[in-house]
């Protein structure tokens, strides 16, 4: 089976001999969650058609070839090189073995003496248009050997409670090899069990064992600016910010974080943009979802409730909520066609453009909706704070205050003490009083980008 860069799947063949991986795709560090005994780890070993497979070592190898597929189409588009079957890379892990420590040291040795004229170097690579969700690619290319036994591959079986021994089979750039390796779990002082991979064809493979982030895609310079980019980043983002793992549970072999983003969602956020009020997306809504929480935290602080009390507002917690952030009235700005009656000449969208890396946000009162006053708009520099020169640890709290800052304008609008931007002077004057009265350690240490003290 001939496998190209643009339709490879992840091709599993079991049958009673073997078990092939075709095609790139990962998991988080499964051998973090294996336990001491071999009938606990056998919780976490796929059984398919009756033959045990260890899902560590499916997903590592699988997620090594995704993120060489990555590589080699982002060096093919960058130099216009024809594509061809041979440039990437195929493993077959086949002949698995489950065994406790009792021969390990035979086992061990059957590995690490094999002779080599080739191994497999890889090299780790990230490409990164926002700094906190960076997407990785691996580069991959036969490297000579001395054929001789490599010492540093010997490793301390001390505390080893479980292994894996298997077979691998690498094709890739007209070159074959076949080998044996061992996958050792170890037992932790505090009860975790924690993976090393001896895998002398591929040496470096542990430089790689840890990595769930989206691989490249290309041509990356189109891909930055598309709609599932931001699905992607926002999706990944609103999962860390509500403390949810990266891998779901019931996550397929070769899983990378942002799998579950499909074009079809794009599909339906390009029907959207052809609406007033286009909904946001799922993984901005996980994002929004966070944020909320971080807003109820902050209007806790006593200072943060006061901050306005010389602008008529005693409270800033009674007149704002997290509960006034719903999908009735927050939007996806960008993709909005939206002519508000303030200037019909001009839709959301278009304002966001012609004020790109400017505005963040539009709240409007309207009578367009039913049972809705006012309306939110969110454009991209809120999803990308970076825009502003934040950095990303401080994303959340940004956020947060920015949508403060837009719920004083929506709450009081209509009312005799209407507070919009002139108030304060100007939108970022009144950003800046609220970053300083709600993250006043972090203003003061100018954690806030452009927005300093």
């Amino acid at each position: 089976m001939n496998l190209n860069t643009r339709s490879r799947m992840i091709y599993l063949l079991i049958s009673t001999l073997c078990v092939l991986l075709f095609f790139p795709a990962v998991s988080q560090a499964e051998a973090k969650k294996k336990q001491q005994s071999l009938k606990q780890i056998s919780n976490e070993i796929a059984i398919a058609q009756g033959i045990p497979i260890d899902e560590y070592l499916m997903n590592v190898y699988t997620r090594l070839m995704r993120y060489q597929t990555a590589a080699q189409d982002y060096y093919n588009y960058s130099t216009n090189t024809p594509t061809s079957p041979e440039q990437y890379l195929e493993i077959g892990v086949k002949n698995m073995s489950f065994g406790g420590n009792k021969s390990l040291r035979a086992e061990v040795n059957a590995v690490i003496n094999q002779k080599f004229n080739r191994t497999l170097y890889i090299s780790r690579g990230e490409l990164c248009h926002d700094a906190d969700v960076c997407h990785i690619m691996v580069e991959a290319g036969w490297s000579p050997a001395s054929g001789k036994k490599d010492k540093s591959l010997d490793p301390d079986i001390n505390n080893v409670v479980e292994y894996t021994t298997y077979d691998v089979a690498i094709k890739f750039q007209e070159n074959e090899s076949l080998y044996k390796a061992i996958v050792l779990y170890y037992q932790n002082a505090d009860g975790t069990v924690t993976a090393l991979i001896v895998d002398p064809g591929i040496p470096l493979i542990n430089t790689i064992v840890s990595d769930i982030l989206p691989a490249v895609k290309s041509p990356w310079n189109d891909y930055i600016y598309s709609g599932l980019y931001w699905q992607i980043v926002n999706h990944i983002r609103g999962k860390r910010t509500n403390g949810e793992s990266l891998i779901p549970e019931d996550a397929p072999i070769g899983y990378l974080a942002g799998d579950d983003v499909k074009e079809v969602k794009l599909m339906m956020m390009a029907a959207a943009a052809c609406v007033d009020f286009p909904p946001l997306s799922s993984g901005e809504e996980i994002l929004i979802s966070g944020i909320k929480s971080m807003m109820d935290t902050a209007l806790e602080n006593t200072t943060c409730d006061e901050a306005l009390t010389s602008y008529g507002i005693p409270s800033l917690k009674a007149l704002v909520s997290s509960a006034d952030i719903t999908t009735s009235k927050i939007f996806k700005g960008t993709d909005s066609s939206y002519k508000p009656p303030q200037n019909p000449s001009i839709t959301i969208s278009q304002f966001f453009k012609n004020n790109k890396g400017t505005a963040a946000v539009v709240t409007l009162d309207t009578t367009d909706l039913e049972n809705v006053k006012t309306v939110i708009f969110l454009g991209a520099p809120f999803f990308n704070p970076e825009t502003y020169g934040i950095p990303n640890s401080h994303y959340a709290k940004f956020q947060a205050i920015t949508l403060i800052h837009e719920l004083i304008h929506a709450n009081t609008m209509g009312t005799d003490n209407y507070l919009d931007d002139n108030h304060f002077e100007s939108s970022e004057n009144l950003t800046k009083m609220l970053l300083k009265a709600c993250y006043k350690d972090d203003y003061d240490n100018n954690k806030f980008g452009t927005y300093k003290n």
